[in-house]
């Protein structure tokens, strides 16, 4: 089926549809149970329309988008998840025994020629203001 034809507007819409009864009904089951002001994160996705869009050829033969499909948004999601509070609980865990290490980094990298010098400055600059 081509992107633009009236099957795939159809399911679209129907996936959508179908989509937001499930979250509607998912937000109101666990409401009793979530104590964040934030309504639960639902991600309806489908696997198999997105497997067929990673092995269709190249004339568009799907039946959905992989934005459609509901993968991409439930990636993003998961990518922003654990970053900040992992990165910030690195950063604390080396304000403890390796601070001195770090440090080391810094003076070292201006007396020689080191790939991404200022990366590496800005991230220990970064790290010296995080635990505070």
């Amino acid at each position: 089926m081509q992107l633009c034809s009236r099957y795939y507007r159809q399911k679209v819409r129907l996936v959508t549809l179908r989509n937001a009864d499930v979250i509607a009904a998912l937000r109101e089951e666990f409401a009793d149970r979530i104590t964040d002001t934030k309504p639960l994160n639902v991600f309806c996705i489908s696997n198999t329309e997105y497997r067929k869009l990673k092995d269709a050829p190249e004339d568009n033969s799907v039946d959905l988008t992989a934005e459609a499909t509901g993968i991409p948004a439930l990636r993003a999601y998961a990518w922003r998840l654990p970053a900040p509070s992992l990165w910030k609980s690195l950063v604390c865990y080396l304000e403890g025994p390796f601070a001195g290490w770090i440090e080391g980094l810094a003076i070292w990298s201006h007396g020689k020629k080191v790939k991404n010098r200022n990366q590496l400055l800005k991230k220990i600059a970064t790290r010296r203001h995080v635990c505070y």
